[in-house]
């Protein structure tokens, strides 16, 4: 747990608000993009890793004559070149918005779909490169038909498919969470920075409804409840924009939490 030092600030000057910057929407969509790099190319060194020990193992009748780690670990470094610079640049800057709204399981399968079918046209499209290096059959050969086709009933774009759509399923997952509880805390979480008290000074504000308890009475408990769906998801986006943190929902209200020095830089708190 973390022990907050809470400074009153009284100021003369109106509070001015700031409804986010494009320039911090696009800093904090671009630290998810490299963490998601990152966090792709490690896991292609891994499957690279994990093909190797099992071609090799005793479990195994052994590895081809055209079989080199050096070559299989290029080709899961360029595979995952090519999935951060399509899938995740999708997955970050046009799926995100659209499915902050869905419920997790549709952002897990939509993205899924569009890896698979990327993927899908990759292969068909490489398959025209490789076949000719790796057979030495060329295209314009009457026996490509058949060497391109056992090129692509191989099961090792199965494999690769399954493997990959598991690593993308669960980034979309741990990104939608990640929002859910605020740009960043989530990994504070799992560094257990929440663990050890410290220091901090904080401001917060307690932002909520006015007349919620009418608007209920007016609304009806089903409309109400749409009503502060929508009210949190467009307001989410306001309050990340501008560095604060949602410390936590109570009833209609949001309880926001910036840094000291960043709450009161660039007039979100004058």
């Amino acid at each position: 747990m973390e022990t907050l030092k809470l400074t009153e600030i009284n100021h003369s000057s109106e509070i001015r608000p700031n409804f986010g910057t494009m320039s911090e929407k696009l800093r904090i969509k671009l630290s998810k993009l490299k963490a998601i790099s990152y966090a792709w190319l490690f896991m292609a060194v891994v499957f690279a890793v994990v093909e190797h020990f099992t071609l090799t193992s005793t479990y195994s009748l052994g590895v081809s004559d055209g079989y080199a780690f050096q070559t299989n670990l290029l080709f899961h470094l360029a595979s995952a070149v090519i999935a951060i610079s399509l899938g995740a640049t999708f997955l970050v800057f046009f799926l995100e918005d659209r499915c902050r709204e869905r419920p997790y399981w549709f952002g897990i399968i939509l993205i899924v779909l569009v890896y698979i079918t990327i993927v899908s046209i990759i292969t068909l499209l490489m398959g025209l490169v490789l076949v000719p290096l790796n057979t030495g059959v060329l295209a314009n050969d009457p026996a490509f038909g058949e060497a391109y086709r056992a090129y692509l009933y191989d099961t090792v774009h199965i494999k690769n498919i399954l493997s990959w759509s598991v690593v993308v399923g669960f980034t979309q997952l741990l990104i939608q969470i990640n929002d859910k509880f605020g740009h960043g805390v989530l990994w504070n979480l799992i560094l257990g920075k929440y663990h050890d008290a410290r220091e901090e000074e904080r401001i917060f504000m307690f932002l909520d409804l006015k007349s919620s308890t009418a608007t209920a009475e007016k609304l009806g408990n089903r409309l109400y409840h749409d009503f502060l769906r929508d009210y949190f998801a467009d307001i989410t986006n306001a309050i990340l924009y501008n560095k604060g943190q949602i410390y936590q929902y109570v009833g209609d209200e949001v309880v926001i939490t910036w840094l000291k020095d960043e709450g009161v830089t660039d007039y979100r708190l004058r």
